[in-house]
This record gives structure tokens, C-alpha cells and sequence, in this order.
């Protein structure tokens, strides 16, 4: 996050390092009591993508070179948005497999979904470091962050074409 930039002591830049995976703890715990009932969960998921890809683009932040405050606002935005993305799709694959496939197994069924859901997120955290390095090496932090806004909002709005969203 070129918190070296800011010359910051090691501590402070923990503590900044934790911001997002602390919220994004709290937000996997409230998420079933974020949405409301009458909310569809696909809309829910593509707005959460949606805010998430333009809560990543402040963490650059996109608009200058350097802003501290907006940088741990947004850190704290995006992390608090991941939590529903890790939960709700795991809710919308096993509604979509009960109705597609009523007659299924569907303890048999959702361990599945369960195992290909988890080893999806596994193979995301190995290969996104990687991805996330060349193009920081290319194009540096604050394009970095542009560019997985841009790609979260396009999931979001590709979601909404393909994904029943209309």
C-alpha cells in the first residue's frame, strides 16, 4: 500500500494493514442481518460489487497522489463490502441448485458447491498476488487499484447481464 511513502513507524503501518481484514471479520458475522428480507441477494451482490470496486479505486486513492485518511476509509469500506461477497454467493449457488435441481441430493449437492466455492477463493489468493504484482510493477499502487475497481464493478455489472440481475 506504499505506506512507506508516508513515513509512518512499523506499528501505525500494521494498523493499517489490519483495518480491512478486521472489518471484512465483523462484516461476515452482520451480513445475514445487513440485507433486508425483501432484498433480492443478487441485487444485493451487485451493489456490494458495484461500492466495493469504487471503495478500491479511494484505497489509491484514484484523485491524488497521496491521502492517508482517505486511503484507511476506504480500507475500512472495502473491507466491511467483502464480507457479503464471501458469504452471499455461497446463499444464491445453493437457492439456484434447489430450484434448478429440485430432485438433487442436496446435502450432496451443497457440499459441492461448498468445496468448489472454497477452493475457488483458495486459487484467487494464490494467483491475485501475482497478477496484482505484474501489473504494480507495470503501471504502479494507484493504476493497481484502478484497475481492480474497474474489474470488481465489471463483475458486478456482468453479474447483472448474465446472472438474472435484470
Amino acid at each position: 500500500m506504499r505506506l512507506n511513502d508516508y513515513n509512518l513507524d512499523n506499528t501505525i503501518q500494521g494498523v493499517i494493514f489490519a483495518i480491512q481484514p478486521l472489518f471484512y471479520t465483523f462484516a461476515t458475522f452482520l451480513t445475514p442481518y445487513i440485507v433486508p428480507a425483501w432484498m433480492e441477494r443478487r441485487v444485493a451482490l451487485i451493489l456490494n460489487l458495484i461500492l466495493l470496486g469504487v471503495s478500491i479505486a479511494f484505497i489509491g486513492p484514484f484523485y491524488t497522489d497521496q491521502n492517508l485518511t482517505v486511503m484507511c476509509i476506504a480500507l475500512v469500506v472495502s473491507g466491511f463490502l467483502l464480507g457479503p461477497i464471501m458469504i452471499m454467493p455461497m446463499q444464491e449457488m445453493m437457492e439456484s441448485t434447489r430450484t434448478t435441481y429440485p430432485q438433487c441430493d442436496f446435502e450432496h449437492a451443497t457440499n459441492l458447491l461448498s468445496g468448489i466455492l472454497t477452493s475457488s477463493i483458495g486459487l484467487g489468493q494464490a494467483i491475485g498476488p501475482l497478477i496484482g504484482s505484474s501489473v504494480y510493477s507495470i503501471v504502479g499502487f494507484r493504476a493497481t487499484q484502478d484497475v481492480t475497481a474497474l474489474v470488481v464493478i465489471s463483475s458486478g455489472v456482468l453479474y447483472l447481464i448474465f446472472g438474472k440481475g435484470f
